[in-house]
C-alpha cells in the first residue's frame, strides 16, 4: 500500500489476514487528511485535537460506522448550529443541522427567512426527481458507480443555479454546505456536478427526510480510530518512505523509494490519483486519461482562542459561522460571491477540555489572520467536476490490472465514507472483506 491515509490503512487491515502487507508513507505520521494537531488544555497540558471538522452523519457513513464498531471506537453526538451573516443586508440566519425540519418550521414565523422554506422545498422537489428519496447513494454496493454517468452528463451546480431564480440567500447557503463538506472555494463549488451534490447532500442529511440522522464525532480526536486501525501493523508501516517510481514486471511490481527497491506481488495506490500517475512508470493511455482527470485545491486553517477576532464577526455561541458579501456578486451574472470569514467552535462541537473556546479559523483572501494562534495547518482537498465523475466510473478499467490497484476518497466522494468504500472495493477484489476486523487481525 502506497499511502497511510484512511484508505491505505483500511485496505491494509482488511488484507492483512490473507497477505503479507507493507504500508509506505512519505510523511512522518499515518492518517492522511485525518490529521490532528496539539493545543494546550485547560491545565496547560498537550491536547490532541482534530485539524479539521471531522463530523460523521449517522445515515451517511454506514461502512465507516461499521468499521468503528468493529474497532471498538465510540462515537458521540455533536452539536452543530450554524450562523450565516449576509454582510450586504446585515441579516443573520441560524440553522440546526441535527434538526432541519425544525429549522424550516421556525423560518415560517419570520418573513425574512421565508426564502429558506420556499427555495428549500423547491430544491428538495428537484432533488427527488434526480434520485431515490432515501439516503441510498453512499450505501450502494461496494464497487458500483451507480449514477456516475448521470452526474457526468448533467449540469454543474453553478450552471443549475445560474439558470434558476433561487434567492441569493439560498445560493449562499447551498454553496456553504458544499464548501464545508468538500472544503472548496467558490470556483470548485460551481463545478460540482448537480446530481453528485444532490446524492451526497441527501446521504449527509442536508436534505430533510423521515429517516433523519444526527452528526457525531470521535471523542478525543480522529487519532483514536487511526491508532486502533494501525496498531496491529506498526511493524509493517514505513514512515518517511517517499515512493519515487513504480515499475511493472511480468512476475511482480517493483517499488523504488527510500533508497531501496522492493518487489511485491500487488501494489495499491492509496494516494491522490495524480500523485499515483506521477509515480507510475510507463502508464497505459487509459490510466493516464483517468488519473489525470482528478485535481485538488489548497487551503489553510489556524487554531486560535482569539475571542476578539471571532467576536468581531459573531456575537453568538454557534458551532459554525460563515459571512459573505455575496449579494452584489450574483452567480446568475457569472461572477463569484465571496466568503469573508468562517470558523468552527471545536470546544463546543467536540467537547474539548480547553480553558477558552478553541476555534478552527478558515483563512479566506483579504482577511487578516487571528493574532493569537496555536497552530496552522495547510492541506489539499479533492475537486469534483464532470471529468472527475466520468473518471470515477472508469475505476474498474484500470484498477486490478497488471497487479496495480487504486483507492482513496477521491474515487467516491472525498470524505471518510468514500475512503472506506474505495478500500473495500480493492479488498473485495483481492478476496477479503470487513469481517477481517472482527478477529482484531
Amino acid at each position: 500500500m502506497i499511502g497511510a491515509g484512511i484508505s491505505g490503512l483500511t485496505v491494509a487491515r482488511l488484507l492483512r489476514p490473507a497477505y503479507d502487507v507493507v504500508v509506505l508513507e512519505a510523511s512522518d505520521r499515518v492518517g492522511g487528511h485525518a490529521l490532528t494537531t496539539v493545543v494546550p488544555d485547560r491545565d496547560g497540558n498537550p491536547l490532541r485535537v482534530d485539524a479539521g471538522v471531522c463530523m460523521f452523519y449517522s445515515t451517511g457513513y454506514p461502512r465507516f460506522f461499521e468499521m468503528l464498531r468493529l474497532l471498538k471506537v465510540p462515537l458521540v453526538r455533536s452539536e452543530i448550529t450554524v450562523e450565516f451573516h449576509f454582510l450586504e443586508s446585515g441579516q443573520r440566519y441560524y440553522l440546526d443541522m441535527n434538526a432541519p425540519w425544525r429549522t424550516a418550521a421556525s423560518s415560517l414565523w419570520h418573513r425574512s427567512q421565508h426564502w429558506l422554506v420556499q427555495d428549500g422545498l423547491r430544491f428538495y422537489r428537484h432533488a427527488r426527481s434526480v434520485g431515490p428519496p432515501s439516503p441510498a447513494t453512499l450505501v450502494r454496493p461496494v464497487g458500483s458507480m451507480e449514477n456516475a454517468d448521470t452526474a457526468a452528463e448533467g449540469p454543474s451546480l453553478g450552471e443549475y443555479l445560474a439558470g434558476e431564480s433561487y434567492s441569493e440567500e439560498f445560493r449562499v447557503l447551498l454553496s456553504f454546505l458544499c464548501g464545508a463538506t468538500w472544503t472548496l472555494n467558490q470556483k470548485g463549488i460551481d463545478q460540482l456536478p448537480l446530481s453528485f451534490v444532490i446524492q451526497n447532500m441527501r446521504a449527509l442529511g442536508f436534505l430533510p427526510s423521515i429517516r433523519h440522522g444526527v452528526w457525531h464525532h470521535v471523542p478525543g480526536s480522529v487519532g483514536r480510530y487511526l491508532d486502533a486501525l494501525a496498531a496491529p501493523m506498526r511493524e509493517q508501516v514505513r514512515l518517511l518512505h517517499e515512493v519515487e517510481r513504480v515499475e511493472r514486471e511480468p512476475d511482480g511490481v517493483v517499488v523504488y523509494g527510500g533508497g531501496r527497491a522492493d518487489r511485491f506481488d500487488q501494489v495499491v495506490f492509496a494516494i491522490p490519483p495524480r500523485a499515483a500517475l506521477a509515480r507510475l512508470a510507463a502508464p497505459h493511455d487509459d490510466e493516464r486519461e483517468v488519473l489525470d482527470a482528478f485535481s485538488s485545491q489548497s487551503h489553510s486553517v489556524v487554531f486560535t482562542s482569539d475571542r476578539e477576532a471571532v467576536g468581531a464577526w459573531s456575537p453568538s455561541d454557534v458551532t459554525l459561522f460563515a459571512a459573505t458579501d455575496g449579494f452584489n456578486r450574483s452567480l446568475a451574472a457569472g461572477k463569484e460571491f465571496v466568503f469573508r470569514a468562517g470558523f468552527a467552535n471545536l470546544t463546543k462541537m467536540c467537547g474539548y477540555p480547553t480553558a477558552d473556546p478553541l476555534y478552527m479559523w478558515y483563512q479566506f483572501p483579504d482577511v487578516a489572520w487571528p493574532r493569537q494562534q496555536f497552530a496552522r495547518v495547510d492541506f489539499a482537498t479533492p475537486c469534483f467536476n464532470r471529468e472527475t465523475v466520468a473518471a470515477q466510473a472508469r475505476h474498474a478499467e484500470i484498477s486490478g490490472r497488471d497487479r496495480i490497484h487504486f483507492c482513496g476518497a477521491s474515487w467516491v466522494n472525498g470524505i471518510h465514507e468514500g475512503g472506506v468504500v474505495s478500500a473495500l472495493r480493492v479488498a473485495e477484489r483481492l478476496g477479503c472483506s470487513m469481517s477481517a476486523l472482527e478477529s482484531g487481525s
